[in-house]
């Protein structure tokens, strides 16, 4: 009896693991989409032009740095940003 309920214990545990997992990854997953869909309004403002980097930092709160580092990768900036 004794050895039953251990391994029920042992089963509640795991499943209680396995849940705070699945809840942990869903959340980081969330935050990594609305990162993404941040930074691709920025490329998208960036490419469209008529939007200065400072400006497109202040309306997505990206930093600068990281503008300058999409718009690098993108090749949509000029050298003097």
């Amino acid at each position: 009896m004794f050895k039953e309920k251990a391994q029920t214990r042992s089963q509640i545990a795991a499943r209680q693991g396995r849940e705070e997992g699945l809840e942990e990854g869903i959340e980081k997953g969330r935050e990594v989409g609305i990162e993404e869909g941040i930074e691709k309004v920025a490329r998208n403002m960036l490419a469209r032009g008529g939007f200065a980097p400072d400006t497109v930092a202040e309306l997505t709160g990206l930093s600068p740095e990281r503008i300058r580092e999409l718009a690098n990768d993108t090749n949509l900036l000029s050298a003097e940003c």
